[in-house]
């Protein structure tokens, strides 16, 4: 039988093998901050080239992007949960199709996130320093998305988005209250 150690790993025959981080039930009120994953973000920028114009194209930079305005969103509600949430490019556009939505806008991929949360999809933010990153990289959140800098408020004022998907953080596709349309 296998036995949680630290940092997320299992320990299996006297070594540790890295785990993903479990999935967390949603907390009331918790905000879901929705991103795709490395596998999805190149086939989301081509299929819907307004993401680009926000966020940068480029995988790296964008979970950094994603990181240092979660980390103002998290400074600016404290007290605020906050669960992040992978969304696939196929769930989003079932997602759309059953609410009759257009997922190529940030309200659908909010709701969308939103709606992940309710079904325990989501990961609280921020991982605990030891954990593995929540981008999916394999390495400790301390050695990879932890490091980044909040993103400046002063954004808001030069006209920047203030949500990770280049959006006012009332109708983020990132962010939203966990209630799906009806």
């Amino acid at each position: 039988m296998a036995k949680q150690g630290r940092a997320g790993r299992r320990r299996l025959g006297g070594g540790l093998v890295p785990q993903a981080a479990p999935r967390t039930p949603p907390r009331a009120g918790a905000l879901a901050i929705g991103w795709f994953p490395r596998a999805e973000w190149g086939q989301a920028v081509e299929r819907w080239p307004s993401l680009a114009e926000e966020m940068p194209v480029d995988f790296d930079e964008y979970r950094r992007e994603v990181e240092a305005r979660t980390k103002r969103i998290h400074r600016n509600l404290s007290g605020q949960a906050l669960q992040l949430v992978a969304l696939t490019i196929s769930g989003l556009e079932t997602y759309a199709r059953d609410y009759e939505r257009d997922p190529g806008t940030a309200e659908t991929r909010g709701a969308y996130a939103a709606w992940q949360l309710q079904r325990g999809e989501g990961m609280l933010w921020p991982p605990h320093r030891n954990d593995l990153c929540w981008c999916r990289s394999g390495r400790k959140y301390k050695r990879c998305c932890g490091p980044v800098a909040a993103a400046s408020d002063a954004s808001r004022d030069e006209g920047q988005p203030a949500a990770p998907d280049g959006t006012s953080e009332q109708s983020s596709p990132v962010e939203q209250s966990s209630d799906p349309p009806e």
